[in-house]
């Protein structure tokens, strides 16, 4: 497998990332891991489409929980993908 030449760049919430998308913080993608229990909080929800909207890029979310039906929602909300955790490496 080639290497790639990736940086990352953490972030540990949801309103972080929101407030980083406000201010016009630049990446290629953005890839978030989010727990069924957490999706089905109200704000947590809200957070996750705030996100996908504010983001111009592909956002990739993956989810604790193989529940098609959330993972629909999710993309629904415009997900580029949603994929149920854990991920094998040669998926991503």
């Amino acid at each position: 497998m080639p290497d790639l030449d990736v940086t990352s760049h953490e972030i540990t919430t949801y309103q972080n990332a929101i407030s980083a998308l406000k201010q016009g913080e630049s990446a290629e993608f953005i890839i978030l891991a989010v727990t069924a229990k957490a999706f089905t909080s109200e704000t947590v929800a809200q957070e996750l489409e705030d996100i996908i909207q504010y983001a111009s890029i592909p956002v990739l979310v993956l989810l604790g929980s193989s529940d098609q039906d959330v993972m629909n929602h999710i993309t629904d909300l415009g997900a580029a993908r949603c994929l149920s955790k854990p991920i094998r490496p040669g998926i991503l």
